[in-house]
């Protein structure tokens, strides 16, 4: 999140629009892509997460992430798989499935997580764009701050995933897409709250409901 206006300044004309969950279908997948070294991001004009392309910057490679050794005494392999189950717990209500391997489909959400990066960390923790109404659904965010631990890199990894499923910035403190979030207690917040100035003519949210009505409900699990 580039402070307060960044992650809708540049998103999507569409709104979320009002209404019922949508009926069950074949999950939503995000790949938490820890880099490795091997490859960076294009510039395009707007995300394009199967072929490595944001609208934010453009990087030749990402450096290497390496596990913090408060998070599975800095073994990479359990680190990732603490960070995967800890965000799966924020989106657990939702039809949603998150992976660590690049998936064998066409169009999916990725979430990168890196060192700090010249061309595309801005300064902040994390950075994606607020896709207004999820309309994209090949998004890409980025996440910075990944070196505590693994509740810590959970909750901002959660916070880009929220943008790039609609979500804005909430005045809610206890929310998850309060700007800047560090408490592993926080949640997608069911009560509407006043929002940070956006692009998306989002005044007030609900995350619980704005995600449950662009994800869906998981199935078997009451929303």
């Amino acid at each position: 999140m580039r402070g307060a206006l960044f992650a809708a300044t540049l998103g999507a004309s569409a709104c979320a629009s009002t209404g019922e969950p949508p009926l069950p279908s074949r999950p939503h997948v995000v790949f938490l892509d820890f880099a490795d070294g091997s490859h960076g991001v294009s510039a395009g004009a707007e995300d394009d997460a199967t072929h490595d392309v944001s609208q934010l910057c453009a990087a030749d490679a990402f450096a290497r992430w390496e596990a913090p050794r408060l998070c599975a005494a800095g073994d990479r392999d359990a680190c990732r798989k603490d960070v995967l189950r800890e965000v799966q717990r924020y989106f657990q209500p939702y039809n949603v499935d998150f992976t660590l391997a690049r998936p064998d489909r066409r169009l999916y959400t990725t979430i990168v997580i890196a060192p700090p990066n010249e061309a595309c960390t801005f300064g902040q923790r994390g950075v994606a764009i607020a896709d207004c109404g999820d309309v994209n659904p090949s998004s890409l965010g980025m996440v910075f701050d990944c070196h505590a631990d693994a509740a810590s890199c959970a909750v901002l990894v959660a916070h880009e995933a929220g943008h790039a499923f609609g979500l804005v910035h909430s005045r809610d403190p206890q929310d998850v897409m309060t700007p800047g979030p560090e408490d592993p207690a926080l949640a997608f917040r069911p009560a509407p709250a006043p929002t940070e100035a956006n692009a998306c003519g989002v005044a007030q949210q609900s995350s619980h409901a704005t995600l449950l009505r662009n994800l869906g409900a998981r199935s078997g699990v009451d929303p």
